[in-house]
């Protein structure tokens, strides 16, 4: 009698009554019924091909099994395995785990062959094979994972890397030159060598996965019959063809190429597919030509409708940056004036008299001392710092206990920072100077818990500030500006001089900006400007915004600023409503038009609209239409992507307000570059039947399987797992009534974003 081999390691199973068990790796299986020696002969024939990862060849026996004997629950599961390239591998535990080496594109238990396994199989092996099953489908998804942040390529080259004594082969190096060539021409090219390369770790077949599923277009490469049938290259090629005869993939993106071999060891699922000759004198334009006819030019797939007509952008050119209206910081050097008058016996005692007034606190009496040494000599330091501690009513004492009530520390109308100035520069040395500017920063860090009135303060505070950074190293500057800013962040926004003391603290604090670096400025700058829009003050806005023009007019950030300034408005979403009203349609254009960062201006426009208020959409629902539209048409020119993310997000969008109509031409243009595009599929099949969102659909009971755009998603690339649970629900009622409410809460149009506005 044949012997029944372990799926796992392939060593001989034991029979145990009700179950078998392998007598290497222990790995237990639950018995079905084998009809004859046949067929166990067969199954162990099929199983050692699968071991061998010959996964093709493997589901090809497993068929031809299914085929003799329809009933044989272990053919269907095998070829299930094979189906998903499926590999045990031991741990280090001795346990032998599933590995897949071949990633299918929908969920293991939608799989024909899984559904016939719990069909026949006896009733007690049910759980065993679900058991199964699941392990096998979480390692499915987790590899899907893996591929999430992979970017859709536009050509996958396959081809065999290594021969037979694991040396390159010649195939290798030709296919580098042609990743270059495609690469040139603006292609995203996948070949493993150099594109796995680039990953970290060695669980690559999600990203062959991911790089066949989206490929548009698959290049096979080989010299030799042998390379072609290869099992790993064969694994390629194999599931595109299959993508192909689903309708995922055009039939003629599939392209092969041959070199020192006749065309007709092609194997015969290549039958009718034209192949490319490399020795023939064209071929280079003849690959071109081939490839832009199925992708487009340069990789560039995107396709003119009905609905939407590409608009094309002309580079801005013509300007110039001036830098020259960029304010800059003239750095100093602590005791940078070395020319000092010795100081005189009697300066001496005049000195010792004005810091003795100011440990008594006679501020008056010390700032006469310190004035009186100053006229007959301008270079004595200490009293220049004196008189500055005198002017502030503080001294040493202060600067040592920065939070004893004796001192009422105030800032004079008539302060003069110029006596810090010369007290650093006639410092007779660098750490006396360094002692004056340290105990300067300790009382600018104070000076917020000063009682001053604002009206003055901000004035003060940043000119001292100005002035010690022209001292400090970069690094402390920088440490400077944060606190300086922390304390302005606690005024109270309706204080009457909130603005005049901004722009104070904006016009040095900028001078920190590395080396007069234009985009740092502006970008700074610009935050003020938006801050005062906010605040409704245009006139300050409008100074302020327009300083940054002359230095960069065609900053799109600032035109953006310009055009509310204009119409009084302080967000984007209320500038659109403006242009509505004024009739202003096309200067909104002009944003992108005129802008040299046209696609931060197509995101802005776009980002209000989401935000947009329903009442006044629904009103001006023409005009907000032609925006969106007018909007839409310049994205192609930089991501079809993003075109296609927001396509389904206003087609969701119209369809929550009802317009099935409207919400249609959106669906159907994401299909025309995506035609598996899972959301427009269900975007459609909502249409079709009138529910608004998710939950309509089931507490309709719609039966999907009757809708063909159901039949194309389910099978579609991505994971479609949602998809299938409603349905699922739909027939078996299998959803908690968590997961329900979490299905109700779903919107994916204007709701979401309008609602979290107004929470």
């Amino acid at each position: 009698m044949e012997k029944k081999v372990c799926e796992c390691c392939g060593a001989y199973l034991v029979d145990h009554k009700t179950k078998w068990i392998c007598e290497h790796c222990l790995t237990e299986f639950k018995k079905s019924f084998v009809e004859s020696d046949e067929v166990q002969r067969l199954l162990n024939v099929a199983n050692k091909t699968r071991m061998s990862n010959k996964f093709i060849d493997a589901k090809n026996e497993y068929t031809n099994i299914v085929k003799k004997f329809p009933e044989c629950t272990e053919a269907y599961w095998g070829r299930l395995l094979s189906e998903l390239g499926i590999e045990y591998v031991k741990s280090p535990e001795n346990i032998y785990y599933p590995s897949c080496h071949r990633l299918t594109f929908s969920n293991i238990f939608t799989e024909s062959d899984y559904k016939m396994v719990r069909k026949l199989a006896e009733e007690d092996s049910v759980s065993w094979y679900e058991d199964k099953a699941k392990q096998i489908e979480n390692i499915r998804l987790e590899l899907i994972n893996l591929t999430k942040n992979f970017d859709p390529i536009d050509i996958f080259i396959s081809y065999k890397e290594n021969d037979e004594n694991g040396k390159v082969t010649k195939d290798s190096q030709f296919v580098t030159d042609l990743y270059h060539l495609l690469t040139k021409l603006g292609y995203k090219v996948f070949l493993s060598r150099i594109t796995l390369g680039q990953i970290a770790g060695s669980k690559y077949e999600p990203y062959i996965y991911s790089a066949i599923s989206t490929a548009q277009a698959m290049i096979v490469y080989s010299t030799r019959k042998e390379y072609i049938e290869a099992t790993w290259v064969k694994n390629e090629w194999s599931r595109y063809l299959e993508l192909i005869n689903t309708g995922q993939k055009k039939t003629a993106s599939l392209i092969p190429i041959y070199n020192g071999m006749d065309p007709y060891d092609f194997p015969m699922e290549f039958d009718g597919i034209q192949g490319l000759n490399q020795d023939d004198l064209n071929f280079k334009e003849k690959l071109e030509k081939i490839v832009t006819r199925t992708i487009g030019k340069r990789g560039n797939n995107y396709v003119e409708t009905k609905y939407f007509k590409k608009k094309e952008l002309k580079q801005s050119s013509g300007f110039k940056i001036n830098t020259s209206l960029i304010p800059s910081l003239t750095k100093r050097k602590l005791g940078d004036n070395q020319e000092t008058k010795e100081i005189t016996i009697n300066e001496e005692k005049t000195l010792d008299n004005g810091y003795q007034f100011l440990d008594k606190l006679l501020f008056d009496a010390a700032n006469v001392q310190f004035s009186t040494i100053i006229r007959k000599n301008k270079t004595n330091y200490k009293a220049y710092f004196g008189r500055f501690l005198a002017s502030l009513n503080i001294n040493d004492s202060f600067l040592q206990n920065l939070n004893h009530n004796r001192f009422a520390p105030t800032f004079p109308e008539n302060l003069d920072f110029k006596d810090v100035e010369l007290a650093l520069d006639y410092a007779p040395t660098k750490s006396m100077a360094q002692k004056i500017l340290n105990d300067c920063v300790l009382i600018f860090r104070y000076m917020q818990y000063w009682k001053v009135p604002t009206i003055y303060k901000y004035n003060v505070i940043s000119e001292f500030f100005k002035i010690l950074i022209s001292y400090l190293e970069d690094e402390q500057a920088l440490e400077l500006k944060d606190i300086l800013w922390d304390d302005y962040d606690y005024i109270n926004e309706n204080d009457e001089y909130y603005i005049e003391n901004l722009l104070a603290l904006h016009q040095v604090s900028i001078l920190l900006v590395n080396d007069g670096d234009v985009e740092d400025y502006i970008i700074e700058t610009s935050k003020i400007v938006k801050m005062l829009i906010k605040k409704n003050n245009y006139k300050k806005a409008k100074e302020l915004n327009n300083q940054l023009l002359k230095i960069d007019n065609v900053n799109s950030d600032l035109l953006f600023n310009q055009a509310m300034i204009t119409l009084k408005v302080n967000s984007d979403a209320s500038l659109i409503e403006a242009v509505i009203h004024e009739k202003k349609l096309k200067a909104l254009e002009t944003l992108i038009t005129r802008a040299r960062d046209p696609l931060n201006s197509v995101k802005r426009i776009l980002e209000a609209l989401r935000i947009i208020n329903i009442a006044f959409y629904q009103r001006q629902y023409r005009k907000v239409s032609k925006i969106i539209d007018m909007a839409l048409a310049y994205l192609p020119n930089f991501s079809n992507d993003d075109f296609i993310k927001e396509l389904i997000f206003f087609g969701n969008a119209h369809l929550e307000m009802s317009k099935f109509k409207e919400s249609e031409k959106y669906f159907d243009e994401a299909l025309e570059l995506d035609q598996f595009n899972v959301e427009a599929l269900w975007g459609k099949i909502k249409i079709q039947t009138k529910c608004l969102r998710d939950i309509d659909i089931i507490k309709k009971e719609i039966d999907l399987v009757r809708i063909n755009e159901f039949n194309i998603l389910i099978n579609a690339a991505q994971d479609t797992t949602y998809y299938t649970d409603i349905y699922h629900h739909i027939k078996q009622k299998v959803f908690s009534q968590s997961q329900l409410i979490d299905i109700e809460n779903r919107n994916l149009g204007f709701f979401e974003r309008y609602n979290k506005k107004n929470r």
